[in-house]
């Protein structure tokens, strides 16, 4: 609620940054409370985020240094997170931030596309594992294997962000 109506200029850009980076070791806390209590933090976050961004609703060039920092931190700390959640979030995150910034994420795809496709093993269902160690027993080809693990990614919300960065670029 402290971040409610507030806009980027007083919010500040330090500020901004470092609410994102406490947010994320809230989520990765060692108590379940605090972790529990970073949820609603980080949606509300999310929601004043993705207003500032949108150049509607905030001036051009506080928007732009806003979405430099948003996608820094997803890429820094939220996609690389060994915690499933914060990375989970953050895929999230990221394709609700380039579907609003759209055109505006270019500088950012190559780093993008490099952490989303790590990032698409880790999200493969854990039926695909076993099947590919069982292949023999399952009397699967790997082509199989493979195009179960294409249609698999193709249902993520990691392919829509590449589709939106292949768009754009």
């Amino acid at each position: 609620e402290i971040f409610s109506g507030r806009t980027f200029e007083e919010i500040g850009s330090e500020i901004f940054e470092l609410i994102w980076l406490y947010c994320f070791k809230l989520m990765d806390d060692i108590k379940e409370t605090v972790r529990k209590q970073a949820h609603p933090m980080a949606r509300a976050l999310s929601v004043l985020s993705l207003r500032i961004i949108d150049p509607h609703y905030t001036s051009s060039a506080s928007s732009e240094t806003a979405l430099n920092i948003l996608i820094n931190a997803f890429l820094n700390y939220g996609l690389v997170s060994t915690v499933q959640e914060i990375k989970s979030f953050s895929v999230q995150q990221m394709l609700k931030i380039c579907q609003a910034a759209k055109s505006r994420i270019l500088q950012h795809i190559p780093k993008i596309v490099e952490l989303e496709l790590q990032c698409i093993s880790t999200f493969e269902p854990s039926v695909l594992n076993y099947i590919a160690s069982h292949t023999d027993k399952l009397s699967i080809t790997q082509e199989e294997l493979e195009k179960m693990r294409v249609s698999a990614s193709k249902l993520s919300p990691m392919n829509e962000t590449l589709e939106i960065c292949l768009k754009y670029y």
